[in-house]
């Protein structure tokens, strides 16, 4: 893995970030049962969620290569990933798990996402960065990572560190 970098995601992006989305939409069960208008449908809904909750997109760019993205938004008193995504070429390289290491270490809040049964790869990745099951349905996993005393401690630490810095300017 190179040099990785997550970035707000910017009007010119929505291209890249649809074409990423329906690859996600395109590769799931319940999609594969639309008709065509259902399809259609679905692929103009995607586009203008995009457009409209533009701000809760992060480009995951590297070696400024755009490789990925992930979207997380305000969830009540949490945070939910909505979507992860890393292009074919640039998966099993870490990207993933640095995206969302990076999400976790930038909230206070418990995150929550939905993981497919059979996103195997997704599955393992979550268990090991310490998220559990909430829930289980019928085709997919809602989990919790639970932010815990000692990040809230490391963030408290790191705010004071920096004050301190700035005063002795």
């Amino acid at each position: 893995m190179d040099k990785i970098e997550i970035v707000d995601a910017e009007e010119n992006d929505v291209d890249l970030l649809l074409d990423m989305k329906l690859d996600i939409i395109l590769n799931n069960e319940e999609t594969l049962k639309m008709n065509k208008n259902e399809l259609e449908k679905t692929v103009l809904e995607a586009e203008e969620q995009i457009r409209a909750n533009l701000a809760d997109y992060k480009v995951i760019l590297e070696n400024c290569q755009k490789v990925g993205f992930i979207s997380i938004v305000d969830y009540g008193e949490a945070k939910l990933i909505e979507h992860i995504y890393i292009m074919n070429e640039s998966r099993n390289r870490g990207i993933g798990t640095y995206a969302m290491k990076e999400m976790i270490k930038s909230n206070y809040k418990p995150i929550f996402l939905w993981v497919d049964k059979s996103n195997n790869i997704l599955m393992k990745l979550c268990k090991n960065m310490g998220f559990n099951i909430e829930e289980e349905l019928e085709n997919r996993y809602y989990m919790k990572y639970e932010n815990n005393k000692e990040v809230v401690q490391h963030k408290l630490y790191e705010f004071m560190r920096r004050m301190e810095q700035h005063k002795d300017k």
